[in-house]
Order: structure tokens, then C-alpha cells, then sequence
């Protein structure tokens, strides 16, 4: 087969497209004409035991050849994937000497470690409020309130809160937002009361003794 004669713009005779960089006898061909002219050479062959496909490069075919890209040896025989660097994982390595669970871990969280429940919580409330709230970020419930996953199940972000800074909230009472700000999870702006209470200042409104809603200063 001959190889491809340039023409004065750089085009490939055969395939008619432009090169940068040509191979071959002379460098007459491009890197597409040069790899079926090494592969009509008779004679070349794998040389890997009783292959017989055509000759790729560094002496094998293109088969041995990628395995030998990989893993640096052609049969792939004594090749043993990392695994991941994380202790204990054991897991093969997806990315950056990690496996996929710790990868996207790292990616999401920043970390490797699996972030507690608190770590979680703190980092959806925003703590900046002019007037002290600590304003949920997270989702809500359609009044406003904030939703947090724990581990008995979804409930609401501010008796998590409350319970997690306070303790439990008392046997048959809930909790009222002292600031009217349904999405403030500040366990000083809450305030353990009965229900009844709760749905009449719902109503109503109430106002300490300085003017501003309920004792929140």
C-alpha cells in the first residue's frame, strides 16, 4: 500500500482531511493512513504466544496493547486493581485513590467520613439574623416550619433542635416560636406550652410588656 502524498495545503491524498502531524515513511501519512498501513505489513503479528491479530504497537495487538497501557503488563494477568485508601475500605478505587462511595463523599462533604446528624443539621441554619433567630435553611414544611431528617424519622427542625440543646420537650406540651418566626430554630426564641396556649397566641398575637412579640428582646 502506498503511503499519502500531501498535498501543498496539508490535506491527506486518501481521506482528504488536514493533519498536524504525519507519520510514516517520509511523514507522508496521517496518523489514520499510517495505522492501515502498519496493520497491511504481512507478517506482523502479535507477539504474545498464539495471538495471531495484526500488530498494534510495541509488538502487540491492540488488545494487548490497551492492557498493557493499563495495567503494564499485556496479558493483565498480574495486574492488581488499587484499592481505596480510606482504612478499612477495601473497596476498588473509582477516582483519586478512592472508591465510589468515599469519592462522592469527599465531593459532596468535603470529607471522607460520613458526617454526623448534627453536622448536618448545623450546616443548613443560618445564625446571622438581626434579631437573633436562627433561621432554618433546609427544607419546610408549607408553614413555614423547618424539616429535618433524624433518626426516628422527619420531624420538625426546631424540636430537634430543642432537643438536642434543651432535652426532650415536656409530656403534653409543644413548642411555641416566641419570635413568630416559624423557621427559627433558636431554642431561646422557643418556649415549651400547651396547646391551647400555643393556638391562641396563633391567633391573637401576644405582646410583653416592652411592646415587641412575645419575650423575645
Amino acid at each position: 500500500m502506498a503511503g499519502c502524498t500531501l498535498l501543498p495545503v496539508d490535506m491527506c491524498e486518501q481521506c482528504g482531511l488536514p493533519g498536524e502531524q504525519f507519520y510514516g515513511p517520509g511523514k507522508s501519512m496521517c496518523r489514520s493512513c499510517y495505522r492501515k498501513y502498519r496493520l497491511s505489513i504481512p507478517g506482523r503479528e502479535c507477539s504474545l504466544g498464539d495471538c495471531e491479530a495484526k500488530h498494534e504497537a510495541k509488538g502487540y495487538c491492540r488488545t494487548h496493547y490497551r492492557k498493557w497501557l493499563r495495567t503494564g503488563d499485556p496479558d493483565g494477568v498480574n495486574y492488581t486493581p488499587p484499592e481505596c485508601s480510606v482504612d478499612g475500605c477495601g473497596t476498588r478505587a473509582h477516582a483519586r485513590g478512592l472508591c465510589d462511595k468515599h469519592y462522592k463523599r469527599l465531593r459532596t462533604h468535603g470529607s471522607t467520613d460520613l458526617p454526623t446528624r448534627a453536622d448536618r443539621f448545623w450546616e443548613k441554619v443560618d445564625v446571622g439574623h438581626p434579631l437573633g433567630c436562627w433561621i432554618w435553611q433546609g427544607s419546610r414544611h408549607p408553614f413555614g416550619y423547618g424539616g429535618f431528617c433524624s433518626d426516628d424519622g422527619r420531624m420538625s427542625a426546631h424540636i430537634w433542635a430543642w432537643e438536642l440543646l434543651i432535652g426532650p420537650v415536656p409530656a403534653g406540651l409543644e413548642l411555641d416560636h416566641l419570635c413568630r418566626e416559624p423557621s427559627c430554630v433558636n431554642p431561646d426564641h422557643l418556649e415549651a406550652v400547651t396547646h391551647r396556649e400555643n393556638v391562641m397566641r396563633g391567633v391573637v398575637g401576644f405582646r410583653s410588656s416592652n411592646g415587641t412579640w412575645g419575650n423575645v428582646s
